[in-house]
């Protein structure tokens, strides 16, 4: 099948982007400061290719997750670097020696038509907030290391990249960000806004050759 790059989508991206930090936003216009004291509870990760199980992925691709909470909510951050037709991204159940189902979805592109998969090339990042009451038991599985975050591609629906998330910080690549740090902004037209969930603008998306729908912090997916 042949797929075409969608010409809008990266502006989706961007505007979809932002709606993962609504709920952040509202916090703060009513006066309540994400500030570290609000998340006082970090585990991170450093996905890469070698983690894949059963059998690790040589690639260039890289990747860090953030994930931070307090007794309600949770703020989780993920950033793709490198990406070669990445499609999604979720958090599983399970050990770093064995494969999980899907607890929650990160990120996933899908055509709005026929929910066919669409995928992007280049560095990506988003932030999205949970409401842990509707993931009971997801705190239990991050503190008993029985929690892993596994990105998609669609030369290795089962994994592209891959790692546990632990509560000591990962082992950074040289001039990687670490989670949870600012991105490189982008300004878009018209409103004077800047992405702070964008790491380069030089991302490429594939698929239908529709605008993609992104589904964040949802249940679902490959494992």
């Amino acid at each position: 099948m042949k797929f075409a790059k969608s010409t809008m989508a990266l502006a989706v991206i961007l505007i979809v982007a932002f709606a993962g930090m609504a709920d952040a936003a509202r916090n703060l216009k009513e006066g309540r400061s994400l500030t570290a004291h609000e998340y006082p509870n970090k585990y991170t990760a450093y996905l890469k290719g070698k983690n894949q199980l059963p059998t690790p992925v040589m690639t260039k691709t890289w990747g860090s997750t953030a994930f931070e909470w307090n007794a309600t909510n949770a703020l989780v951050t993920i950033q793709v670097a490198q990406g070669v037709d990445i499609w999604g991204a979720h958090i599983h159940n399970g050990t770093s020696t064995s494969n999980g189902p899907v607890v929650l979805t990160l990120f996933s592109f899908t055509d709005p038509v026929n929910g066919g998969l669409q995928f992007f090339s280049g560095s990506f990042s988003t932030t999205v907030m949970i409401d842990l009451m509707a993931y009971p038991g997801l705190i239990e599985m991050l503190t008993s290391e029985s929690a892993y975050v596994n990105v998609h591609s669609m030369m290795n629906m089962g994994g592209e990249i891959r790692a546990q998330l632990m509560g000591t910080p990962p082992m950074m690549e040289p001039g990687m960000m670490s989670p949870g740090m600012e991105s490189p902004s982008m300004e878009m037209g018209g409103g004077g806004m800047e992405s702070p969930s964008m790491e380069s603008p030089s991302m490429e998306m594939g698929g239908m050759g529709k605008s993609p729908d992104m589904a964040m912090g949802g249940m679902g997916g490959m494992a």
